[in-house]
């Protein structure tokens, strides 16, 4: 009996989602869902893993330069207090605390350079906590 509902489940949620396909868009009802792929990452770049430190107003690298297609990983210690970091063109929204370490990760699909700051207040020289991520 159990593995015939789990079937029956399985089948309903592949005709829901529309058998895997990505953005799929149900026209009839108005209702949209969108299916991320299984893997994001294109393959066209590498794997660049980043390791920042963030302490004391500051983060180090304060400059990171990836090219367009990288798979970017950051992996992200505080050494002091709880810091974040924040880089919203490519939805990096990430806290650590102190003596800990996260990991965010993200395809650098557009080029330019962007703003990355501290999102978790750290003190008096929160606002000068910045860098910049450069994409070629």
């Amino acid at each position: 009996m159990k593995k015939s509902v789990v079937f029956v489940f399985a089948i309903s949620l592949l005709f829901l989602t529309g058998c895997g396909k990505d953005n799929v868009a149900d026209n009839n009802s108005g209702l949209e869902i969108d299916v991320p792929a299984a893997d994001t990452f294109d393959g066209n770049g590498e794997v660049k893993e980043v390791e920042i430190t963030a302490k004391n107003w500051e983060f180090d690298p304060g400059v990171i330069t990836v090219n367009k297609g990288d798979k970017v990983r950051l992996r992200v210690k505080s050494l002091d207090v709880a810091h974040g970091i924040s880089i919203p063109d490519f939805g990096v929204n990430l806290k650590v605390n102190p003596g800990e370490e996260a990991t965010a990760e993200f395809v650098a699909d557009k080029t330019g350079e962007f703003d990355f700051r501290c999102n978790v207040y750290c003190g008096e020289g929160h606002g000068e906590m910045t860098g910049t991520l450069i994409v070629n």
